[in-house]
């Protein structure tokens, strides 16, 4: 489902995302920038869209944003507000991604980005779901790898794919060197 675009300025969105480039999409920069391309990004759990915005003031960022905003329209509306400067090279699905990963073929995504359900089971249902989405070269990351349910899944779906995750992450009360906000320490990513 796409939707209607409220009213924000483009200057309005630059106070939003001060600092708040997630370590994942870093990596996935310092990575791909090399070769001039548009790179097709995917974002599984939007909420109010500041993540997704952070990603679209990349001008070769072409991006997809799934979240089902189940009983939250207050987040949705602060979404689409945030994302309306960049409607030409965002498209928003208002779906679960357990429904919205056949809309897509294998392959397709330089970067997907995995912040939905925080629970084992729905962090694994995304993992096996969207892995084969991700194109040989690109970045699988996520969120709030300081979660049990999300750690968890992570390390056993890698295990599995023999693959190596790299994460920040801040358990209980010890403190991360030189990171500001819990936000930016809770990253997880994997090359294809």
């Amino acid at each position: 489902m796409i939707v209607d675009w409220p009213d924000i300025s483009k200057e309005d969105t630059e106070k939003i995302t001060m600092g708040r480039v997630r370590p994942s999409f870093t990596m996935f920069l310092n990575n791909m920038t090399m070769a001039p391309n548009d790179y097709n990004c995917l974002e599984i759990g939007t909420s109010t869209g500041v993540n997704a915005l952070t990603m679209l003031k990349v001008d070769f960022i072409n991006l997809t944003v799934i979240d089902p905003y189940l009983d939250n329209q207050h987040e949705e509306t602060i979404m689409r507000n945030r994302l309306k400067p960049y409607a030409d090279r965002v498209t928003i699905i208002k779906d679960t991604s357990n429904n919205a990963v056949d809309l897509f073929k294998d392959h397709e995504f330089d970067y997907i980005y995995i912040d939905g359900r925080h629970d084992y089971q729905g962090v694994m249902e995304d993992l096996e779901n969207w892995f084969p989405k991700l194109k040989p070269t690109g970045l699988f990351a996520g969120h709030d790898f300081n979660l049990e349910g999300v750690f968890t899944a992570v390390n056993d779906f890698m295990i599995k794919k023999d693959k190596k995750v790299y994460g920040v992450v801040q358990l209980g009360s010890q403190k991360v060197p030189r990171c500001w906000n819990l936000e930016q320490c809770c990253d997880w990513w994997a090359w294809a």
